[in-house]
């Protein structure tokens, strides 16, 4: 199953359905079901729910998914269904309905940053410190869009990606 619908953050009537999405190869075993995803809608980037997911969609060409919020899923098939049927007692958009089952916390804006733990800050490589410079945190927006000198974009990705999985 490599196709996700999802439900984007987009509270209007044209667009309280699932949209397809493609999920990149290296999600594949991570998104399901419950979710919360990034997801080009249009010219920008929304939040949005795995609903499900398919191995074929009725459209021929989908965007991929950016990137998962979550590294499980936080609404579960029984909260999934529930928010079916608010959306049709209620009678509200289908992403109110699953928004409203989740705790404030999970609701906020908030910027991902790295930060270098205090005592281990030595330990790091030096094309690493020399990105920190005289900060003791930098954007993971940053990072993820290439915001740094070109020598050391790859090998800093590399290593950040690979604490960050583990």
């Amino acid at each position: 199953m490599d196709i996700a619908s999802v439900i984007v953050d987009v509270p209007a009537k044209q667009t309280d359905r699932e949209f397809d999405y493609r999920i990149p190869e290296k999600w594949n075993q991570v998104i399901k079901p419950g979710m919360r995803v990034i997801v080009p809608f249009g010219p920008r980037m929304v939040q949005g729910f795995v609903t499900g997911l398919k191995a074929k969609s009725d459209f021929a060409k989908l965007r991929f998914i950016k990137e998962p919020m979550d590294l499980e899923p936080i609404l579960n098939d029984e909260l999934l269904q529930l928010g079916d049927w608010l959306t049709k007692k209620a009678m509200c958009f289908k992403i109110s309905a699953l928004q409203a089952m989740l705790p404030a916390a999970m609701k906020a804006k908030y910027e991902k940053v790295i930060k270098v733990v205090e005592d281990k800050e030595d330990q790091l490589p030096p094309f690493i410190q020399n990105l920190f410079g005289k900060n003791d945190s930098i954007s993971w927006k940053d990072v993820i869009e290439g915001r740094m000198p070109p020598s050391s974009k790859r090998k800093c990705k590399m290593a950040i990606l690979s604490s960050y999985i583990m």
